[in-house]
């Protein structure tokens, strides 16, 4: 979160803890960079109630530890985390690596900004790459398209104006295929 420099506490758990439901949402988008991550996340867990971070956590701190913690939960749908610059494409890469080490899950899903740079053939590409990128490590792509606090959302081109104007890019990527882990 830019808001905030770091990361704390704005609830404890027992605060919004309801016994009456079957799951838990954390609406948190940076739980685990928390400095006392592992006994929260241990609290959640003791709780035995399926649970989701409902934002994106920040995967460019995730580590064996994490990973371990994380990965053994009872969790309760995607596992979400974000994808926005191609510049990460070889930090995001080892941070597949080590998410696959520990877990075979279909249900990871990274947000994917575009657009945010403008709509060029560069910056398709660029898009295209980390959807291929996160297909080869079986996570699944939310592309989410740019819109300006003036709310204007840069439109992308249709494939078909796509694939005319710039078939070497388009060929290379239409035909990538997600990669099933289970």
């Amino acid at each position: 979160n830019q808001k905030y420099s770091r990361a704390f506490l704005a609830s404890p758990l027992n605060e919004f803890l309801d016994t009456d439901r079957k799951k838990i949402c954390v609406l948190d988008d940076n739980f685990l960079s928390h400095p006392d991550w592992k006994r929260l996340l241990h609290l959640l867990m003791a709780t035995k109630k399926p649970f989701r971070f409902k934002q994106g956590m920040d995967e460019r701190i995730l580590d064996e530890e994490r990973c371990e913690e994380l990965f053994s939960c009872k969790y309760d749908g995607d596992y979400t985390f974000a994808f926005d610059d191609v510049r990460d494409y070889q930090l995001i890469e080892r941070k597949l690596k080590l998410i696959r080490r520990f877990t075979g899950s279909n249900h990871i899903r990274f947000y994917a900004l575009c657009g945010f740079k403008g709509t060029d053939a560069k910056d398709i590409h660029d898009t295209f790459k980390r959807i291929a990128l996160l297909f080869q490590y079986g996570a699944i792509p939310y592309i989410m398209r740019y819109q300006s606090p003036a709310g204007e959302c840069k439109s992308l081109r249709t494939a078909k104006e796509f694939l005319n104007e710039y078939p070497e890019i388009a060929n290379y990527y239409f035909n990538i295929k997600w990669k099933s882990w289970s």
